[in-house]
């Protein structure tokens, strides 16, 4: 299987959370979708995907002001992916 639908990582570190579904197509991140974000203190940092995506890595440089915010999309993300693996 090379195409992946609907992967979901949640990551939640009391006043930051994150719920995201990952697609990956051919090996590579094609989507990243924010279903969830909370971020009480701080910017969002919901644009930390579009970095990951052109990337293509979690190693990526955080958004000033919010760093916790991406911090946990980063996270969560991850998370996804290593949900990809169990499959």
């Amino acid at each position: 299987m090379t195409s992946y639908e609907g992967i979901k990582g949640y990551y939640d570190v009391y006043l930051v959370d994150a719920k995201v579904i990952v697609k990956v197509e051919k090996g590579k991140l094609s989507d990243i979708e924010l279903l969830k974000h909370k971020h009480d203190k701080g910017y969002s940092g919901k644009k930390i995907i579009n970095k990951v995506l052109q990337k293509q890595t979690l190693k990526v440089d955080t958004i000033t002001g919010a760093t916790g915010s991406c911090i946990t999309i980063l996270k969560s993300i991850e998370i996804a992916l290593k949900n990809k693996n169990k499959d």
